[in-house]
């Protein structure tokens, strides 16, 4: 079973968006599987085994 990891952030301008997005980028070239989106969108983690948040 492979980690499944949840990058989430919270932006207002769009910059924390693209450092999420530049994570989990890095995260999948290591085998990961990853989901991002925004924590306004998140609505359970019972899939998730580790939890990223980028936030202001």
């Amino acid at each position: 079973m492979s980690a499944s990891v949840l990058v989430g952030y919270a932006t207002r301008y769009g910059s924390r968006q693209e450092v999420a997005e530049a994570v989990a980028a890095t995260l999948r070239g290591c085998g990961l599987e990853v989901d991002i989106q925004s924590m306004r969108k998140v609505r359970t983690l019972d899939i998730c085994k580790l939890l990223w948040q980028f936030s202001y």
